[in-house]
């Protein structure tokens, strides 16, 4: 009954869904529930086989209040929740969900802003959801300061995992980079991007769209294609979600460093989003950061490694050189959306924030 309902696609279901969830909100100002989360549940795995003090330290380490405060938050609603139904919200000010995007009704509030959906439906044509971390923060490039981004101008960009070049377009847009490398597994999803591309951004001469996969080496490798956000490397079905289409097939992947060198680029910054290959692509960019110390955005939700040793990784490969700064850049779910910004030191920069609440942004 609980999958029945988590991952149903009927329109009366999904209905019913949003009105109990604004019905939580107007009694209990909760405005999130979600059913079994497989994610919650490898988390609480991952850290019972490990020294939970001695990977926190590690992880928190060297990190300002803010970080501190999302990451505490965080594990303690996953330590809390319970194993079935539990209420996430992270912050009483986060009133937009993930359903919500997707066709609620009601219009929620956010900093005298409504947002419904006959708004955020054209933000990006062919693209029916305002993804918060993708048009409000930029995956996090809107909380540089004029440092930072003085530093990337005119230099090249990765971004890997491109959707529909949603993010791509907004990076065009916004920053001046050279050069905008976008990767994307997903055959479907990267022939819809190019799509969107030429019908609507025919301006846009600076994004390269690439259907290749990036990795810590070049190979084929099995994928699972499933024309949408969760398409990813390996053939493990219980990371997508039952009401999504999707099918095995193979994809090349390459590596950062190996792509760099062949293409000669001045890498300015990377962003990662990437459905848990975050860890094994950051394995086949040691050279490049090492090389470019690039600014880079990237997400460590998918899974507890990442959350927990992303950030040791990169300290390991340029030690001393960086600023982190972990941030959720989205109001929906736990531990979702959240990114490990990466600044180098030698910038003296100061990251900024988009909105008074001390967890959102």
């Amino acid at each position: 009954m609980i999958d029945f309902f988590r991952y149903s696609n009927s329109f009366l279901v999904r209905k019913s869904i949003n009105f109990i969830r604004f019905l939580f909100l107007k009694a209990f100002n909760i405005y999130d529930f979600n059913f079994k989360n497989e994610t919650v549940l490898l988390f609480r795995k991952y850290l019972k086989k490990r020294n939970f003090n001695l990977i926190y330290i590690n992880l928190i380490k060297n990190l300002d209040d803010k970080s501190n405060l999302v990451i505490d938050l965080t594990l303690q609603r996953i330590n809390d929740t319970s194993k079935i139904i539990y209420a996430n919200n992270l912050s009483k000010n986060e009133l937009i969900d993930g359903l919500n995007v997707k066709g609620f009704d009601f219009p929620f509030i956010k900093n005298n802003c409504s947002i419904s959906i006959n708004y955020y439906k054209d933000i990006y044509p062919g693209y029916k959801t305002y993804e918060i971390p993708v048009f409000k923060f930029h995956h996090g490039l809107r909380l540089l300061d004029k440092k930072s981004l003085e530093y990337i101008k005119d230099k090249d960009a990765i971004d890997a995992g491109s959707f529909e070049l949603d993010s791509a377009v907004v990076l065009s847009n916004n920053y001046n980079f050279k050069k905008i490398f976008s990767f994307e597994i997903d055959k479907i999803n990267f022939k819809k991007g190019l799509k969107i591309l030429e019908e609507n951004y025919e301006f846009i001469n600076n994004i390269k769209s690439i259907n290749i996969g990036i990795s810590n080496e070049e190979k084929i490798e099995d994928t699972i294609f499933s024309g949408s956000s969760v398409s990813q490397l390996g053939v493990n079905k219980k990371n997508i979600p039952n009401y999504i289409n999707h099918k095995k097939g193979k994809v090349k992947v390459t590596t950062i460093d190996k792509f760099s060198e062949k293409n000669n680029l001045n890498l300015g910054y990377i962003k990662m989003d990437i459905e848990g290959a975050e860890y094994n692509a950051l394995l086949g960019a040691k050279e490049s950061i090492k090389k470019f110390l690039p600014i880079m955005s990237i997400s460590i939700y998918h899974s507890p490694r990442d959350y927990f040793e992303i950030k040791p990784l990169i300290e390991s490969i340029a030690p001393g050189e960086y600023d982190f700064y972990v941030r959720k850049l989205a109001p929906w779910y736990n531990q979702s959306e959240t990114y490990l910004i990466c600044i180098p030191k030698k910038l003296n920069s100061k990251i900024l924030s988009l909105d008074d609440d001390p967890i959102y942004g």
